[in-house]
Formats: structure tokens, sequence, C-alpha cells
């Protein structure tokens, strides 16, 4: 499956039950750099941004794209897949726009 769409600094939740991420294509269009906090949590409601420390961190330049799909890689998530665009990698301030998202998972 493949979840696409945009996000700023707003939990979204993903999957609600165990899940595997196997890639990303991540775009910034902002002029300062941005993240994706990727928590392992069934629902948003478990998670608190800028407190709840993030399973996976996936940074993004300048203006600039952030792809992975690897061979024979993935990771696991054993509640759920829940996700949020920040300005730091585990803080809770939004980016200056929001970043562009698809991630691979099932």
């Amino acid at each position: 499956m493949i979840a696409s769409g945009t996000n700023s600094a707003t939990l979204a939740l993903i999957k609600a039950t165990k899940g595997r991420l196997f890639g990303w294509n991540l775009f910034n269009p902002d002029s300062a750099a941005a993240y994706l906090q990727i928590f392992d949590a069934a629902d948003v409601s478990d998670v608190t941004l800028g407190t709840t420390p993030p399973t996976m961190v996936l940074g993004c330049g300048i203006g600039a794209p952030n792809t992975q799909v690897p061979a024979n890689l993935s990771w696991d998530f054993d509640n759920g897949i829940v996700i949020a665009a920040t300005a730091t990698p585990t803080g809770d301030g939004a980016p200056g726009r929001a970043m562009v998202f698809n991630l691979n998972y099932e």
C-alpha cells in the first residue's frame, strides 16, 4: 500500500495495526530542513508530538527530495504507524511549508 499526502506537525495515522515500512519518497518545499517523524503507535492519541520519542526520523534538506526504496530491507512497526512532519527531528513545531510524502507499507 502507499500512503500519500502532505503533513505539517499534525499527527496522522497511516496504519492502526502491526505493519512494515518498505520505503518512502519525501519532498520538502521549504527553505529550511524538515523532518518526518515516524512512531510505532496504533493511534494518534498514543503520541505526544515533541515528547514521545519517534521510532524513526527521516530528514529532508532545503527544497530537496529524500527517496529510499531499499532492496530487501524493511522496518517493522509492532503497533501501527503514525507520522508527523516537523521543523526539528524530535520537536513539535511545524516546518515552514508542509512536507509532501509517499510511504510504501503493508
